[in-house]
C-alpha cells in the first residue's frame, strides 16, 4: 500500500516555486572578489595587475584566487595610481566597486566587462578609470552611484542584442562621470 502524505504537508505549486526560486537565487548570488594584486591575503589589498583568468590576484575572503565569472570586483586598499590591465573578456560580473581613488581598468587590445548584476558604484570622493580599449557593458537597465567620479577614457555602454532603444542609465548619489576625448558613453 502506497503511504499516504496529509494534505497540510503538501506545498502549493506557487509556494514550491518560490522556495525552490528562492534557494537558487542565494546560490548564485555574487561574491565580493577583492583585487590583491600582492598577494596580501586581505580584502585590503591594491596595486597595479593584470585581471586574468589565470592569475590568482583576487581575495575572496579567504584565499587568494583566479577571477571567477559572477562575482562583484571591489577595487580598495591604499590610494594609486594603479593600472590594472584587462587582459580578456568578462562575461558576468556582479557590478563593479571602487572603494578607493586611483585606479585605472584599461587594455592593450579591445576588452568587454559585462556586468550582468549589479551596479557601478563609486566610494565617496573616489576617482576611477575605465581606460582605453576597455569596455565596461550591461545588457539592462544600469546605475553609476556614490559621491565619486568616473572618467571614461574607454567605453562604457547599455546595450542589449537587438535592442532598439529603451534602457536607462542612470548616475545616483552623486557621482559624477566625465567623459574625455575618444571616451563613448551611452547606449549602443
Amino acid at each position: 500500500m502506497k503511504p499516504r502524505i496529509p494534505s497540510t504537508a503538501r506545498l502549493s505549486f506557487p509556494l514550491a516555486a518560490a522556495l525552490a526560486g528562492l534557494i537558487f537565487a542565494q546560490s548564485v548570488q555574487a561574491a565580493d572578489f577583492f583585487w590583491d594584486p600582492g598577494s596580501t591575503g586581505a580584502n585590503t589589498g591594491s596595486g597595479s595587475g593584470t585581471w586574468d583568468a589565470v592569475s590568482t590576484n583576487w581575495f575572496d575572503g579567504t584565499s587568494n584566487v583566479t577571477w571567477a565569472d559572477g562575482n562583484r570586483p571591489i577595487f580598495g586598499g591604499a590610494p594609486g595610481p594603479f593600472v590594472v590591465t584587462v587582459a580578456g573578456d568578462f562575461s558576468t560580473t556582479g557590478g563593479l566597486l571602487f572603494n578607493t581613488t586611483g585606479y585605472t581598468l584599461s587594455a592593450a587590445s579591445p576588452q568587454t566587462i559585462t556586468s550582468t548584476t549589479g551596479n557601478t558604484a563609486l566610494a565617496s570622493a573616489v576617482t576611477a578609470t575605465i581606460g582605453l580599449n576597455a569596455t565596461i557593458t550591461r545588457a539592462s537597465n544600469d546605475t553609476i552611484t556614490g559621491a565619486g567620479t568616473l572618467h571614461i577614457d574607454g567605453s562604457y555602454v547599455n546595450s542589449q542584442a537587438g535592442s532598439t532603444g529603451g534602457r536607462t542609465l542612470n548616475i545616483n548619489g552623486g557621482a559624477t562621470v566625465i567623459v574625455n576625448s575618444g571616451g563613448y558613453f551611452g547606449q549602443s
